[in-house]
């Protein structure tokens, strides 16, 4: 193809035997991203996700944002391992990738340089995160590092409205725990 990334890839010293490339899981994939948190900059995260059935060693893989230009790609470090079914966050005050309010993306590449998985979102919601359902990504109040995405698309509050009994003290010890009464 006339392009040396495109045509070769190093590996390590091979020789007298074939050239081999290394085959790495297909099943990790970017889960969950908070590009403005409500806490600041430093508790911005990228999630990883293992749907197969046995751990993966992570170690040499790369997260990075825009693939020219952004952050520089973070190497996760040796002997980082995911379990299946399991979840890893990496946040920005460790990895140092800067995600743009503004809308950007994320990136995961194995140790060959393949990009694994991509996610790419528009204008970001301060306080939430950009989360996997299914197949298809969705803004969620719930930030769920390390465990399952919850979809919260609204905030749920108590009703300030609600009709609460006046009673006297001593009816107020006879009610069930927890129950909200005003006492006279």
């Amino acid at each position: 193809s006339d392009n040396d990334l495109n045509d070769f890839r190093q590996l390590g010293p091979s020789k007298g035997a074939e050239n081999i490339l290394p085959l790495y899981s297909n099943s990790i994939v970017i889960n969950e991203i908070v590009p403005q948190p409500a806490t600041g900059s430093t508790d911005e995260f990228i999630e990883l996700y293992n749907f197969g059935e046995t751990e993966v060693d992570l170690s040499g893989w790369q997260i990075d944002d825009i693939a020219v230009g952004g952050s520089t790609p973070y190497t996760i470090p040796t002997g980082t391992i995911i379990a299946s079914g399991g979840y890893i966050a990496f946040y920005n005050s460790i990895d140092h990738i800067s995600l743009n309010d503004s809308g950007d993306s994320a990136r995961l590449i194995d140790p060959n340089g393949d990009q694994k998985d991509i996610v790419v979102y528009a204008e970001a919601n301060r306080g939430q995160s950009y989360s996997k359902f299914v197949a298809d990504f969705d803004w969620t109040l719930a930030l769920t590092p390390g465990a399952k995405n919850i979809l919260q698309i609204e905030i749920v509050t108590p009703d300030i409205d609600q009709d609460v009994p006046v009673i006297d003290i001593l009816s107020a010890r006879q009610t069930e725990a927890g129950e909200t009464v005003s006492v006279t």
